[in-house]
């Protein structure tokens, strides 16, 4: 059997920790989880993602956090018709800046179509009107062209 000497108390291995450095080490840790639990939703979860709405219809899904399943929707001038889907629980919505109408879905309410009539050349940006959403991320481009 091993015996191992002992280690007076003064000369241990761990060395004593001011009573100071533990809340700091708790903030620490709880600013990155903040962090890390607020950066996943931040960047739309798939970049480079384009839609075609050109036939004047387009499905786009709503992920929780706050994301959509693309981040770019190509469509042409005139009507358009968003379908949106809820793949989780949070209440999203889809909203076209500058332009009338929205398509929302709740938890109960799974999938949500509005139509969206007269829309010109141009880039116009569709987000998340649910507080913060668009701050997040929760947004994309729609291209439209002739």
């Amino acid at each position: 059997m091993f015996s191992f000497p002992a280690v007076p108390a003064s000369r241990g291995a761990c060395p004593r920790r001011s009573r100071r450095s533990l809340p700091s080490a708790l903030v620490a840790t709880v600013a990155v989880v903040v962090l890390a639990a607020c950066s996943s939703g931040s960047e739309n979860d798939s970049p480079g993602v384009t839609l075609d709405g050109t036939g004047g219809s387009v499905t786009i899904e709503a992920h929780d956090p706050a994301s959509y399943n693309a981040n770019r929707i190509d469509a042409a001038v005139g009507d358009l018709t968003v379908k949106l889907v809820q793949t989780g629980s949070i209440v999203h919505d889809f909203q076209i800046d500058g332009i009338d109408g929205k398509a929302q879905v709740t938890g109960s309410e799974r999938e949500a179509t509005a139509t969206f009539v007269g829309l010109e050349a141009g880039e116009y940006e569709y987000f998340c009107g649910t507080p913060g959403h668009r701050a997040m991320g929760m947004k994309g481009v729609l291209v439209v062209t002739e």
